[in-house]
């Protein structure tokens, strides 16, 4: 399916009627019990748009509830690397779209950017795809691109994610 050629905004949603497990991992960027129990970043199963920690040392749980930067500080490494706060929209493996959330969160300066993060060897890589349109209308191209790299990947899942906000983390 050609999921560029449809039409989303940013309430676009879509969940299988049987959830899709996904077989990949990212280490946890997370270094204390902060998140334990939180779905992974790669669930497909929870019902709300989460939010995720990114660094270059890895991904945190997928994060459902209220946060502040207390809990930055706290539970995530310092050390030459960016932290990234993205709303997760959708897990893509195997080349198919696997689950797809609403655009639930704001951007703490706008305009909001597009990545895709795939896991490779306890590493994050991620794609940048350039600012995300305030309507979310743009979602189906970047699901098209996530889907390109999956099968590409030999189906090697990926995350589509709206970066709301990016700090230095030294």
């Amino acid at each position: 399916m050609d999921y560029g050629s449809l039409l989303f905004d940013g309430d676009a949603a879509w969940s299988p009627d049987i959830p899709v497990r996904v077989p990949e991992r990212f280490t946890s960027c997370i270094s204390d019990g902060w998140l334990r129990g939180a779905p992974d970043a790669f669930d497909t199963v929870h019902r709300e748009t989460g939010r995720l920690v990114v660094t270059n040392h890895g991904v945190s749980p997928t994060i459902l509830e209220p946060f502040g930067i207390e809990d930055l500080v706290r539970s995530v490494p310092t050390g030459y690397t960016n932290l990234a706060i993205a709303e997760k929209r959708a897990v893509v493996t195997d080349a198919r779209l696997a689950r797809l959330w609403t655009a639930e969160y704001d951007p703490a300066e706008p305009p909001a950017r597009w990545a895709i993060l795939i896991p490779d060897d306890g590493r994050v890589v991620t794609v940048p795809w350039g600012v995300a349109d305030a309507t979310g209308g743009d979602v189906g191209r970047v699901l098209a691109q996530a889907l390109t790299l999956s099968r590409l990947m030999a189906g090697r899942s990926a995350l589509v994610v709206r970066v709301l906000e990016s700090h230095q983390w030294h």
